[in-house]
């Protein structure tokens, strides 16, 4: 009998103990499983995130969107033959024709000496104005506006929208939604408009160039439609003329010189200047070596190669021509 006892629990042992591996290793199986699906299911989400912004960038005639390495959040070769593009930095099928855009953020140092030379060119450009400078400078808006220049959107207190600025990813800026995004535009055309009596054009311009997939969305709902600047991925050319880096000891810095050969480095026989968009500024903490004194030779160097200087609205409707 004891002999027995001593069996059934020598067996009891046993089969528990087997009993507890299968159990253990079913547990892991089902860990193993769970976790693949989770990597399955993270890879189909990020994979369908994509699609969709690919999708966006078809239907909305981007090509793509980069960071480039010398400046805020930039966008590269955007845009085209849709002119229902969320945003543009050239406009394809326009011909040798440019637009050289001026932002104008809270400094007006450059901008009577600019008026001034587009007037002289019988050039008509398009300006982004904040609403800080709007209302900073009232009676210097309404001149752009006698000039017959288009007027773009630059938000109204020029704000980050991003942490490009901290961490060199355009993520959302935290606290940023919707309402203040069009807050911030809708509140600059009321200004502008109230100053003016005209409406601004439905373009806008991000403060530092910086903007996302969210941001584009949001602004385009809101009416808005982005117009960033030409750059050219394959060279790595740029029409950002870099006029806002005042500091020599800054890498970014180009002599105006300097600024004007980057800028007329577009005109070759490759054609790569047309339907291309110029940043440049309404003002400088510059002391000396002011960009603006060689506006005049960038605008003769573009209209010698039979290149004609237009507003952005007038690109996008040559373009719907073609």
């Amino acid at each position: 009998m004891k002999k027995l006892f001593v069996f059934i629990f020598i067996f009891h042992l046993i089969t528990s103990h087997f009993a507890i591996s299968y159990i253990n290793s079913k547990t892991d199986s089902i860990k193993t499983d769970q976790n693949q699906n989770r990597q399955r299911i993270k890879k189909r989400i990020k994979t369908e995130s994509f699609n969709k912004f690919s999708s966006l960038n078809k239907t909305g005639g981007i090509q793509n969107n980069k960071v480039k390495k010398d400046s805020i959040k930039r966008t590269e070769t955007l845009s085209a033959k849709k002119h229902t593009s969320v945003n543009i930095s050239r406009v394809w099928n326009a011909g040798k024709n440019i637009s050289i855009t001026f932002d104008g953020g809270a400094n007006a140092s450059s901008a009577r000496q600019i008026l001034k030379i587009l007037k002289r060119n019988n050039i008509k450009t398009t300006f982004f104005l904040s609403g800080l400078f709007i209302n900073k400078y009232r009676a210097l808006t309404r001149k752009i506006v006698e000039d017959g220049h288009e007027v773009g959107n630059h938000t109204f207190t020029h704000p980050h929208l991003t942490t490009f600025s901290l961490n060199r990813k355009p993520i959302l800026k935290p606290g940023l939604t919707y309402n203040k995004l069009k807050i911030e535009l809708d509140k600059t055309a009321q200004l502008f408009k109230d100053i003016t009596g005209r409406d601004m054009s439905p373009f806008w311009r991000a403060p530092y160039g910086e903007i996302n997939g969210v941001i584009l969305k949001w602004a385009s709902q809101a009416g808005y439609q982005h117009i960033a600047w030409t750059y050219n991925r394959k060279t790595r050319k740029s029409m950002d003329s870099l006029d806002w880096v005042s500091d020599r000891r800054s890498p970014l810095y180009r002599s105006a010189e300097e600024i004007k050969k980057r800028l007329t480095s577009f005109i070759d026989d490759n054609n790569s200047a047309n339907g291309g968009i110029v940043l440049m500024h309404l003002g400088t903490d510059r002391k000396r070596d002011i960009v603006h004194e060689k506006l005049d030779e960038i605008i003769n160097s573009f209209i010698a190669e039979g290149y004609e200087i237009v507003t952005v609205s007038q690109l996008i409707k040559m373009a719907k021509k073609t």
